[in-house]
């Protein structure tokens, strides 16, 4: 049947009156005109206007090299096939068209003529068999073409092949793999590869003979199918992700991506994991380690770029019995949305390995990633690159404690065994809570490593003390942060009047402008509005109201006291008393002056230090008003760091404050570069006064809308320590 079709394919072809090929008794003219019709047809040129898609024979939607491999292949390596050639075929219609009724994009291809053209496609039936089709091109290329030891082998080849073009000429080793059949190729010794490559085994220099017996090994381990393994998976997004969404995360995926796919950037990105994985190989193997040759044969990088094929398979025309012939792509929108679907899935590179190296390669292209790209692989990443997560955690370890990890971000250093414990989550997830109160500032907000969730970034930031000791500290201080927040307030309102009942329908104002908490505290006393206060308003309302009602004036935290003293100084200009905290205050007029001195005033601070009220008392004094200040939450409720109340193990308490001073120092101090001696001794003694807080005394309080300066510095302040990115719990808000 089929050489049937062939001989009157070929008649039609080769029939006198027609122009298609013309021989004559040139021997190597005919040769060459039978030659350049098969290149043209090859790379899907047109070859004949009176049968415009001749070409698609060779190179087109359902050439025969297609329908031969497509079930030969699926066939040979065990997977399944639906394809079904005989059906195909059947559905194969010919349709005799004018000139004037070709398609545009086959027309603009074809010389004018009177004759009559011949356009071969799909009847409408055969719909379906394209996608048959289609589906039969994706499972061929993701279940065989693509599979990770089929790119092995290849890989493998490519990497011996390269080996030898680095001793001799290109042409020689073209002229090598082009003489020698595969099994050949494969069984050649040392000596029979210096002989088919032409080369004097004296004459070459170690390197070259360390390269050639690369390339030998290298054949024979083909040969032994003892193939490189998949040591990295690249993709364009992981499974189960956490940081998905996150833009750095999906920037930094996508330029790697660019990088390897490359074949410049992709070698420069090779040399660079090269000499990372001999940094790893050097501590755990030491003298043992391969030598750079030995890697540069076995760490081998490929991108897979995208399936070839379905853009011929959209290109079949359909054909039905009248009106003009439909493009297979136009028949419906996203008609292959399936196939897109399923390949967005797939890996789209790999980075292949020794086994007894891929570990460390995986390590190696992970520190990389971190570091250039910003990308912070999921979990889903080692088990898509086949690598074992307690094997893998164990080499972080002795890595770690060799020293490779010090200038490595936390998020990437092993994780800490105190993590791993039963009663970590339930104490991050409390504290998760509390921070999901906590409204950062939208400027400073950055994400953390790996941070998909409120309890990501608790535990992340616990990763960075690293040492066990230290974490089973921090979660203690996690375990007693308090965050003051609205019931606070107005229970310390409430108390006030209790105490002092003259004050039951005091008008509240807030302590300071609009930039300072004080502006919320009066928002949040709006609930005793008629069950305790008249009404809220600021301090010029007040005074501008007048009246003999008295004042209550609200804050959330006082500590030493200097901004409220400022506050005060400020505002009745008493300007020997001035805190210089950088702050532009301004001077009350006269009437709010006068209204202040004249009424009864009542400060009351949510929380506060002692050294906080004796500050603000003696400042009212100073300005003459007939004030009473109140704390909700006086020191024993606010909790401290480093109090000892909670310090079963003094040593380590120790051991961990001092790490946190260090922390906090390297936070605050920035750098004294630039600067005179005299304003870098300063600067430093500025920061030794507050690497633990302001004011040295570790405070662990927040409210919903900021955290205090005195708060331990390493909750809030980001920075750099050790020379390693420091992600804090909650960014500051800083008033400038």
């Amino acid at each position: 049947m089929h050489s049937k079709a062939v001989s009157s394919l070929l008649e039609v072809l080769l029939d006198d009156n027609h122009d298609f090929i013309c021989f004559d008794d040139n021997r190597r003219r005919n040769v060459k005109l039978i030659v350049d019709k098969i290149a043209l047809a090859i790379v899907g040129q047109t070859i004949d206007d009176r049968l415009p898609l001749l070409h698609e024979i060779i190179s087109g939607p359902f050439d025969a090299d297609k329908l031969d491999y497509f079930v030969r292949d699926a066939r040979m390596a065990g997977t399944p096939s639906v394809l079904d050639i005989s059906r195909l075929v059947q559905k194969i219609s010919i349709r005799r068209l004018e000139s004037s009724k070709l398609p545009e994009e086959i027309a603009r291809k074809v010389g004018r003529s009177d004759e009559h053209h011949y356009l071969f496609g799909m009847k409408w039936s055969g719909v379906p068999v394209l996608d048959e089709l289609h589906l039969a091109r994706v499972l061929l290329y993701a279940k065989i073409y693509r599979h990770p030891k089929v790119v092995a082998i290849e890989q493998m080849l490519r990497a011996a092949i390269l080996a030898m073009a680095k001793v001799v000429p290109v042409e020689r080793v073209l002229e090598l793999v082009y003489t020698y059949d595969d099994d050949a190729l494969l069984s050649m010794t040392v000596g029979s590869l210096h002989e088919a490559l032409r080369v004097a085994p004296d004459g070459l220099d170690a390197e070259a003979r360390e390269r050639l017996e690369q390339a030998i090994g290298t054949l024979k381990a083909i040969k032994a199918r003892k193939l490189t393994v998949l040591a990295f998976q690249i993709q364009r997004r992981y499974p189960a992700d956490p940081l998905e969404k996150n833009d750095i995360q999906k920037s930094g995926l996508t330029s790697f991506l660019e990088d390897v796919e490359h074949p410049q950037s992709r070698e420069s990105f090779r040399t660079l994991l090269i000499d990372e994985v001999r940094a790893i190989l050097g501590v755990t193997l030491g003298a043992a380690a391969p030598s750079r040759i030995d890697l540069e044969t076995s760490i081998m990088i490929h991108t897979l770029g995208q399936t070839p094929g379905g853009s011929q398979i959209a290109r079949a025309f359909l054909l039905p019995v009248s009106g003009s012939p439909l493009p297979f792509r136009e028949y419906t929108v996203n008609r292959t949305a399936w196939a897109d679907a399923y390949m967005s899935n797939q890996p789209t590179g790999y980075v292949f390995a020794k086994p007894a190296i891929a570990d460390a390669v995986y390590l190696a292209v992970e520190k990389l990633l971190r570091i250039r790209h910003m990308v912070r692989l999921p979990p889903s990443a080692l088990e898509g690159s086949k690598r074992g997560a307690d094997r893998i955690e164990a080499l972080k370890r002795r890595l770690w404690v060799a020293g490779y990890y010090d200038d490595a971000p936390y998020d990437i250093r092993p994780k800490p065994e105190r993590l791993a414990k039963a009663d970590v989550i339930p104490i991050v997830e409390r504290f998760a809570e509390l921070l999901a109160k906590y409204q950062e500032p939208c400027a400073d907000a950055r994400p953390g490593p790996g941070e998909g969730s409120l309890r990501d970034r608790v535990l992340n930031w616990l990763r960075q003390f690293d040492h066990d000791g230290h974490v089973d500290c921090a979660l203690s201080l996690l375990k007693r942060f308090r965050m003051i927040d609205r019931s606070d307030t107005v229970g310390a309102i409430k108390g006030f009047i209790a105490r002092h009942p003259s004050f039951s329908g005091a008008v509240v104002v807030p302590f300071g402008s609009a930039r300072d908490s004080g502006a919320i505290q009066t928002y949040y006393s709006a609930d005793l509005i008629g069950s305790g206060i008249s009404s809220c308003m600021t301090i010029e309302e007040a005074a501008k109201k007048g009246g003999e009602t008295p004042i209550i004036v609200v804050d959330d935290f006082v500590a030493s006291g200097g901004q409220g003293q400022d506050i005060l100084a400020a505002g009745f200009g008493l300007t020997e008393w001035r805190k210089s905290l950088g702050e532009q205050r301004e001077l009350f007029d006269d009437e709010v002056q006068a209204h202040l001195r004249k009424i009864k005033i009542g400060f009351v601070f949510t929380a506060a230090w002692d050294e906080g009220i004796e500050t603000i008392e003696r400042m009212a004094r100073e300005a003459g008003m007939d004030a009473i200040v109140h704390r909700h939450i006086d020191e024993s409720g606010i909790p401290f760091a480093f109090d000892g109340r909670d310090d079963p193990d003094p040593a380590a308490w120790s051991s961990f404050k001092a790490r946190c001073e260090e922390i906090g120092g390297s936070l605050l101090g920035g750098g004294h570069n630039g600067v005179d001696a005299h304003k870098a001794a300063e600067m430093a003694d500025r920061v030794a006064k507050r690497r633990l807080g302001y004011g040295n005394r570790a405070m662990l309080l927040g409210s919903p809308f900021n955290i205090p300066a005195q708060t331990l510095t390493l909750f809030w302040e980001a920075g750099k320590v050790d020379g390693v990115d420091w992600t804090p719990l909650m960014a500051r808000r800083k008033k400038t």
